[in-house]
């Protein structure tokens, strides 16, 4: 059977048409000049990520400041009474130095102080605010220090006890707070037992000479 002339330069038109349409229908990806730059370019540069230093709980904290308070408690009046040490004003100097140290070394090795850094400290607020306050924290220092060459630990810690009430006494005087009922039963309560303690305390001292 003979072919159609005609039939022949169709067929090729359509196989023609089909090429094009899957050449068509290959998705083709569009380059960019800038992508071969960029791949060119060297990684960006990472700062290191701070390493976290260790936080300690409070729950932890609580039972070792009870326990190196009391123990400094005992060691005081050991030097005191013991040793016949009558310096008092030497050992707070003592103290706190070792103090001023601990402080820096427990800034630099733990987050319990990072709240340092954030606080700008300036000529004057350090002449109206925190002079004043060092003065008469370090002259409380000597003075509950000297009561151990006179009374007992057992009265002087009672005798601590009243120190709220004394403050919440001068704050009422001074207008910075109002007094109410129940802060007045409680300062009742605590001056109760003071006195009680006072008197069972047969070798008190009043003028500590």
């Amino acid at each position: 059977m003979a072919l159609d002339e005609k039939s022949v330069p169709v067929e090729k038109h359509e196989l023609a048409q089909l090429r094009v349409q899957e050449h068509d229908d290959v998705p083709q990806i569009e380059q960019h000049p800038l992508d071969d730059d960029q791949s060119s370019l060297p990684a960006p540069a990472t700062t290191p990520s701070k390493p976290q230093r260790a936080k300690i709980p409070a729950a932890a904290i609580i039972p070792v400041w009870i326990v190196l308070s009391s123990t400094v408690i005992l060691y005081n009046n050991h030097v005191y009474n013991t040793f016949g040490f009558r310096y008092p004003v030497f050992l707070v100097t003592w103290h706190l130095t070792f103090a001023a140290i601990g402080t820096r070394v427990l800034q630099r090795t733990t987050s319990l102080l990072d709240g340092v850094k954030d606080v700008h400290v300036s000529r004057a607020m350090f002449v109206r605010s925190i002079l004043p306050i060092g003065f008469l924290f370090s002259g409380s220092l000597i003075l509950s220090n000297t009561t151990y060459l006179y009374l007992s630990i057992a009265y002087i810690q009672m005798l601590k006890a009243f120190t709220p009430v004394a403050i919440l006494l001068i704050s009422w005087l001074s207008r910075i707070k109002e007094p109410n009922r129940t802060l007045g039963m409680i300062v009742c309560m605590i001056s109760m037992g003071v006195a009680l303690a006072s008197h069972g305390e047969l070798t008190l001292i009043l003028l500590a000479s």
